[in-house]
């Protein structure tokens, strides 16, 4: 057998990290009953409360208290506003930018949005001629295009935290939680982000393999997570914030958000692959991320949707399967030309370099098209 699913939503057991109980049931479903039980609540409360002081009397000299890591999207928007507006907080939005040729125009008025909703936002903006060596060396080395993009996305947050004084910072989903990598959980700190570095995609937050004779170390200072002796020196501790708030989820999310000034997708889910036309929403090639994913894994962003549907019960499994089945590979056609113009490649050479990373024991090709041998919700 090489590919099981979670009995209760549909996550596979070839998701890197990924952890089933002994009756099947995945980390990520776990986690939801334990954290949307009553006495847990209570709990949360008091934790935050708890947080909530150690700020204010930490920053009670500072313009700002706290910093909240943003890219402008719907998790970003609901968290700054929950932050300032219901915790009482001072915070200042940190956002590591995508350079011109790939941030989306809709991502730019998104982060736009969030500045006129009274917000001050600091911009860490890498080179964009370094961005994109380090997105190609990315791609053809892992076939995953976002890796090294992930890890200035992340670093940048405790960076300029540290750098400012700042001893608190928020992210918004603990990836444990809402999709069961469990890479970078702390035991019974499950609201503790300062172990992020230790996510699948981060390899621990060190880039040295970026390096190489058009890749200068000092090049890429931005890509480097700050060790745990750095956190432990500048007290700096940085917390999930979708631990502590009701409702964390996509949908709750992007309706939220859109009901504060988010830019929403125009098109329908058949022709960009977005159930809610409100994911990714500041460049467009994650979506060829996430399809390279599916071939690997077997899995794509669809699912990670579904699962979450589930368990907040507003769909079934049997409803979800379905949904997974039409959408979770699909990518705009135009997007993947995109990329290719972007990296000055042929579309040939892109579709070569993936199929080096189709996963064979899950997919096989027919007529030029890879096929899957698993259908999705059932034990192969």
């Amino acid at each position: 057998m090489f590919i099981k699913y979670c009995k209760s939503c549909l996550q596979p057991s070839t998701r890197p990290n990924a952890v089933f109980d002994k009756n099947q049931i995945c980390y990520a479903c776990n986690s939801f009953v334990r954290e949307t039980n009553k006495n847990i609540e209570i709990d949360k409360k008091f934790i935050l409360k708890k947080i909530v002081k150690q700020i204010e009397m930490d920053g009670k000299n500072s313009p700002y208290n706290c910093s909240i890591g943003v890219s402008g999207g719907k998790d970003s928007t609901r968290q700054s506003i929950y932050v300032r507006d219901h915790l009482k907080l001072k915070p200042i939005l940190i956002c590591c930018s995508y350079p011109p040729e790939q941030i989306s125009e809709i991502g730019a008025a998104n982060i736009e949005n969030l500045n006129e909703l009274g917000f001050d936002i600091l911009y860490l903006s890498p080179s964009p001629i370094t961005w994109k060596k380090t997105l190609k060396k990315s791609f053809f080395k892992y076939g995953n295009l976002a890796i090294a993009s992930e890890l200035a996305l992340y670093s940048s947050l405790p960076k300029i935290s540290m750098n400012l004084g700042i001893k608190h910072a928020f992210l918004g989903e603990n990836p444990a939680s809402t999709t069961g990598e469990t890479g970078s959980i702390i035991k019974n700190k499950m609201y503790l982000a300062n172990k992020t570095r230790n996510m699948n995609t981060l390899k621990g937050g060190r880039p040295d393999w970026l390096l190489d004779k058009d890749i200068k170390r000092e090049k890429i200072i931005p890509y480097y997570y700050p060790l745990e002796k750095e956190f432990l020196k500048k007290n700096l501790n940085i917390y999930y914030l979708g631990f502590f708030m009701n409702q964390w989820s996509r949908l709750y999310n992007g309706t939220f958000s859109a009901a504060h000034g988010l830019n929403l997708r125009e098109k329908s889910p058949s022709k960009w692959g977005d159930l809610i036309n409100c994911n990714a929403l500041d460049e467009n090639f994650m979506s060829i991320n996430q399809m390279i994913k599916y071939f690997k894994f077997g899995f794509g962003k669809v699912t990670d949707f579904v699962n979450e549907e589930i368990r907040h019960e507003r769909i079934t499994r049997k409803e979800a399967v379905l949904i997974v089945e039409k959408f979770d590979y699909f990518v705009p056609k135009k997007n993947i030309l995109e990329f290719c113009k972007y990296l000055n490649i042929t579309e040939s050479k892109f579709w070569k370099h993936v199929d080096k990373f189709v996963n064979k024991k899950l997919f096989y090709k027919s007529k030029g098209e890879w096929k899957k041998k698993f259908s999705v919700g059932y034990d192969s």
